[in-house]
């Protein structure tokens, strides 16, 4: 998400009228800008010597609207208040609209004088700018005196006025990120139950032509083979579907596991043969390695994990034309507990390098945040986060440059003997 504009934070009425009560409080003139020194407000309080006079004038206008430019670069460069004169030897100053590290526009206020004006100068612009002399210099003679001590706390008192503008605006963008970040969340639940509802007609098709072909072979083992992958990819997908629902709502976050005695090693297996599968005509190898030390029987949610294995080799085979996926499976024993590393390595999906640190730092950081990456969305992270999350897991990305990318699935589970 980009960084707001201070419109898009600040109604322009509401800094009209804390402009126009600044400028009648201290007697200065005063201008909002935004970021690049463009106007945002009508002026306040501006002095007949600028607003009748320099500014009705071509060149004087230009050279007005350079100094109004300048102040807001000084400021908006430096991030603090600054000081400076005008090409017609008044008194400014600018301070920054600032929200999180963002300068997002600039106050102004002056056209005033702390010391006498040099009335040969004035004649001397005026002449520059084509104007009357004496009309001219009748107009400076009116412009705003104030001491050193007024014009400083007429200063301080801008400085206090941006810092509120700045604290306005910090609410108003946090309550707009929340809007925006409800609003992804809206649209990737919505893509996320149309992807679901794709998955199960595709699975339920799968299925129906496995089992004919199975019944049309008249072959017992082929049958009863056939009847037990249909009964494990229907538990992962009721597994799924419960998990639908629950990730639709998103209410507290959570859910009752379903742990039942699994085997790893089988599990990948059918993962596997599902997305096998549905690799269509794409020429890829995808290779299996479990540890000798990897528990045979473990206690934990054999659907999530399967989702988990799943989505995450789907999403990888999606963004490859052909190539070769490795997984291995290590573990390591923690107390009662067994800690399951799942390494998914492919040789051929290619991540920008940026693109490569945002969804690492989203996978190792995120709660319920958004991934505002493109590629992210595409690869069904917050849905892969949600489920590690119900089981307690992690996932990070590794990368070797130009060799291959690995995502790194990490699981607490109970060993059983």
């Amino acid at each position: 998400m980009k960084h707001p504009q201070l419109i898009d934070l600040i109604d322009v009425q509401i800094l009209q009228q804390i402009q126009d009560a600044f400028s009648e409080f201290t007697g200065m003139a005063a201008l909002i800008t935004d970021e690049e020194g463009r106007p945002i407000t009508k002026g306040s309080g501006f002095c007949d010597f600028c607003l009748h006079y320099t500014r009705k004038s071509e060149i004087g206008n230009k050279r007005c609207e350079e100094c109004d430019k300048q102040g807001a670069f000084l400021t908006l460069n430096e991030g603090k208040p600054v000081v400076y004169q005008c090409h017609a030897g008044l008194v400014d100053y600018a301070v920054p609209i600032i929200v999180e590290d963002w300068v997002i526009g600039c106050f102004i206020g002056g056209q005033i004088s702390t010391k006498p004006i040099d009335m040969m100068q004035i004649r001397k612009t005026a002449q520059e700018l084509g104007l009357d002399e004496e009309e001219y210099v009748e107009a400076a003679s009116r412009i705003t005196m104030l001491g050193e001590d007024k014009a400083n706390r007429a200063a301080e008192f801008l400085y206090t006025l941006s810092k509120v503008i700045s604290s306005m605006a910090y609410r108003s963008n946090n309550d707009l990120k929340k809007s925006w970040r409800l609003e992804q969340a809206a649209k990737s639940q919505a893509a996320f139950l149309i992807d679901m509802n794709t998955e199960f007609q595709n699975n339920m098709k799968a299925w129906i032509n496995s089992a004919k072909q199975a019944l049309e072979s008249g072959n017992s083992e082929i049958m009863e083979e056939t009847i037990r992958q249909l009964w494990v990819k229907g538990s992962a997908l009721l597994s799924n579907l419960s998990d639908t629902v629950a990730y639709a709502k998103m209410t507290d976050g959570k859910i009752v596991l379903s742990e039942t005695v699994y085997n790893i090693e089988k599990l990948l297996q059918f993962v596997c043969y599902n997305v096998e599968e549905q690799l269509e005509d794409k020429p890829i190898m995808i290779i299996r390695q479990i540890d000798d030390n990897v528990p045979s029987k473990l206690l934990g949610d054999q659907g999530k994990i399967g989702q988990i294995l799943n989505r995450l080799l789907m999403n990888v085979v999606e963004h490859m034309d052909e190539g070769v996926i490795a997984i291995h499976i290590l573990s390591e024993t923690s107390g009662y507990a067994e800690k399951l590393t799942i390494r998914i390595a492919d040789t051929e999906m290619k991540i920008p390098a940026e693109t490569f640190e945002q969804m690492n730092h989203y996978l190792k950081n995120s709660s319920d945040e958004v991934f505002e990456s493109k590629a992210g969305d595409e690869m069904n992270l917050s849905m892969i986060l949600f489920l590690l999350r119900q089981v307690s897991g992690s996932i990070e990305l590794e990368s070797i440059e130009g060799k291959e990318n690995t995502f790194v699935v990490r699981l607490p589970q109970l060993k059983l003997a």
